[in-house]
């Protein structure tokens, strides 16, 4: 079909295309713009020609940006070191690389965030619970799939060359949180680059050694192809036309938004913790984040990122949109509908909204002045 170097500019504009339009995980990726690991992309293209001319020191340069980035980045490392020492002469500096790669990820998460955070639990290391490669299998086994079928399964056929992303997908395995294995989020804008990197490696193989000449008359080969094709319109991410026409306000919306402005006026002056996705509908100081993770019961308090457990005056949630840090909301609102220290405000269709009970605060105060 090609030969020589004449199918290198038609492989570059086609891979370009897949990643801007067909790609999910990396489609999706770029709805989380300003998330700091959405900036990796181009460093790890620009990490990996370094890689190839030999440019140690701007390679180190790279890896130095890419670790400030995220705690994880340090799983980029890892995948250059595991091409390095199967498939190049430099298997010290593989070496190098893996071992570099899992020191950074230990020191930034275990040493260096929580310093910053004056060593208060994350909800991301803060608990053992929160890896598990072994849970929910069949929801990673189907992960795997919506990431390597649009590449033919090419980086798992030659996987001396996927392993460069393997690192980075493992990262993802590893968690219990549904999201970081749903190619939904931001959380596949480190995989997608390197399976992207290694899918160009695979191209090349399959030229190189005329497989593509030898089978392209063959049936198989169409059936093979048409297999392919059914995965790839079956995986489409949505399209921008079909984002922006689910992103016009329907009349619930209008609604909610109408509640929401009615308890803001109510509620002024006091503290209040929402679920994340109406956080930024409210301009005030004391509001905090309600969160309920996995088997917790839901109360009157909320945390942030460095302090949990506190105490706020309303507790405003919204059933029918995006429930983020959230794990279970019918319990969550049947535990503060059960909860004696709370109680429900009527007047809300949409809204579910909470009080913190008076007389139980008075006599809980009064408790600790006799005590």
């Amino acid at each position: 079909i090609f030969s020589g170097s004449e199918y290198v500019y038609f492989v570059g504009i086609s891979l370009s295309l897949f990643w801007l339009y067909f790609y999910a995980p990396i489609v999706n990726s770029s709805n989380f713009a300003f998330h700091p690991s959405s900036l990796a992309a181009p460093a790890i293209f620009y990490a990996f020609l370094c890689l190839q001319k030999k440019n140690w020191l701007k390679l180190l340069f790279t890896f130095i940006f890419l670790l400030g980035l995220k705690e994880h980045l340090g799983s980029v490392l890892i995948g250059f070191g595991l091409y390095m020492f199967l498939n190049t002469t430099n298997k010290k500096s593989g070496i190098t690389f893996i071992i570099s790669g899992v020191f950074a990820i230990l020191i930034i998460m275990w040493i260096i965030m929580p310093y910053y955070r004056d060593y208060v639990p994350a909800w991301t290391t803060g608990s053992i619970d929160n890896i598990s490669l072994f849970e929910d299998m069949i929801g990673k086994i189907i992960y795997l799939g919506k990431l390597l079928a649009p590449f033919a399964f090419l980086p798992l056929i030659f996987w001396k060359y996927g392993i460069l992303a393997g690192p980075a997908i493992g990262v993802n395995l590893l968690a219990t949180d549904k999201n970081l294995y749903s190619t939904g989020f931001h959380y596949d804008d480190l995989s997608s680059p390197l399976l992207f990197i290694s899918l160009a490696l695979c191209i090349h193989r399959l030229f190189d050694s005329e497989i593509i000449e030898k089978f392209w008359t063959k049936k198989i080969f169409g059936g093979l192809v048409l297999f392919w094709l059914v995965f790839l319109f079956v995986l489409l991410p949505a399209s921008p036309l079909r984002i922006f026409w689910q992103s016009i306000p329907s009349s619930e919306d209008w609604q909610i938004l109408r509640e929401l402005k009615k308890f803001d006026h109510i509620s002024k002056g006091e503290r209040i913790a929402v679920q994340s996705s109406i956080g930024p509908h409210f301009l005030r100081e004391k509001l905090q984040w309600f969160t309920q993770k996995k088997g917790e019961s839901c109360g009157m308090n909320s945390s942030t990122y460095t302090r949990s457990n506190i105490p706020v005056e309303y507790v405003v949630l919204v059933p029918q949109i995006g429930q983020y840090g959230i794990h279970d909301m019918k319990k969550c609102l049947n535990d503060l509908s059960a909860n004696s220290k709370a109680h429900k405000i009527p007047g809300f269709s949409y809204l579910r909204v909470f009080k913190r009970d008076k007389n139980n605060q008075l006599q809980e105060t009064n408790k600790l002045i006799d005590f």
